[in-house]
C-alpha cells in the first residue's frame, strides 16, 4: 500500500533539505556549452523526427511533438550503473517556455515537465517516480503507476499534488528526493519555496535512475545536481569520476507511458 500525503503534515521543508546524504557524490551540470546534449546523458529512445534536446544560451533544451507521448534525457554516465542508484536528491532550475503539441490544447495532463526519479524504463520495465509541474492542471505532483508493468497503455497512477501554476518564461527551482529501505520508501517534491509534497509507499523500488523529462511542452533546465551514495562526482563543465559497474541498458520499449 502506498501513502499520499501533504509534507507540511510531516516536516518542514527545510528540515529535509537540509538533510545530509553521508559519503555522497554529486553530479553537476550548467549547460554552458552549445550544441548537442551533454555526454553522460542519453535520450531514451531517440527519434529525431519528433524531439530533441540541445544546449544553447547556457540552458538545456526540451521539446517533443508528438500526441500523448513523453521525451526523457537520463543520466548515464559511462560507467555507472543508474539501475542502482538509491537514496539520493536532484535539484535543478527550470521554466516552460511554449506548448508545441496539439494535445496541450485540451488535456489538462499533456503539458507537464520536471524530473523522474527511480526509473527503471533503461533496462527492467516501466517503474517510475514522476515529479512533474503539470501546466494546465496548475499542479505540482507526484505520481506512480499502480500497475507492475508501467508498459501498459493508460495504467492507472497514484498521485498526490499541490496547486502550483507555473508561468512561462519564469523559472522556478525544482527539488527531489527519494530515499528507502528494504521495506519502504519516501519521495518528496518541493518548488520553490513551497512546503514539498510528499509520497510514501510499503512496495518500494528501492533504486533506479534520474532523468528530466518533457511533454507536450517546450522547456528549459538549468544548474542541475544530483547527490548520492552511489552517483559520481562531476564538476560543472568537468570531468567525471565513475563508480565501479557497468549499465546494461535496453532501448527497445515504447516512449508512450501514462
Amino acid at each position: 500500500m502506498t501513502i499520499i500525503r501533504s509534507a507540511a503534515l510531516i516536516m518542514s521543508a527545510a528540515l529535509f533539505f537540509a538533510a545530509s546524504i553521508v559519503c555522497a557524490g554529486t553530479w553537476e551540470e550548467n549547460f554552458s556549452v552549445d550544441g548537442e546534449y551533454p555526454p553522460n546523458w542519453v535520450i531514451y529512445n531517440y527519434d529525431p523526427s519528433i524531439e530533441g534536446w540541445s544546449q544553447e544560451d547556457g540552458v538545456l533544451k526540451g521539446w517533443i511533438a508528438f500526441t500523448g507521448y513523453y521525451s526523457w534525457l537520463f543520466l548515464h554516465p559511462e560507467e555507472a550503473n543508474p539501475l542502482e542508484w538509491a537514496n539520493y536528491e536532484v535539484n535543478v532550475r527550470a521554466r516552460w517556455t511554449e506548448f508545441i503539441d496539439e494535445f496541450s490544447d485540451h488535456e489538462d495532463d499533456a503539458p507537464q515537465f520536471g524530473i523522474t526519479v527511480y526509473d527503471a524504463q533503461m533496462a527492467r520495465g516501466n517503474p517510475r517516480y514522476w515529479l512533474g509541474i503539470k501546466v494546465k492542471g496548475g499542479e505540482a505532483a507526484i505520481s506512480r503507476p499502480l500497475a507492475e508493468d508501467g508498459d501498459v497503455e493508460d495504467v492507472e497512477r497514484l498521485a498526490v499534488s499541490q496547486p502550483f501554476q507555473a508561468e512561462r518564461g519564469v523559472w522556478i527551482q525544482l527539488r527531489a528526493s527519494v530515499s528507502s529501505t528494504e521495506i519502504s520508501e519516501t519521495v518528496q517534491f518541493q518548488v520553490n519555496d513551497m512546503p514539498p509534497v510528499t509520497m510514501e509507499s510499503d512496495d518500494p523500488y528501492r533504486s533506479g535512475s534520474l532523468a528530466l523529462y518533457v511533454r507536450g511542452i517546450s522547456a528549459e533546465f538549468d544548474d542541475f545536481s544530483a547527490t548520492g551514495d552511489d552517483i559520481p562526482n562531476h564538476a560543472a563543465g568537468g570531468a567525471s569520476v565513475s563508480p565501479t559497474g557497468k549499465a546494461s541498458v535496453a532501448w527497445g520499449r515504447l516512449k508512450r507511458s501514462d
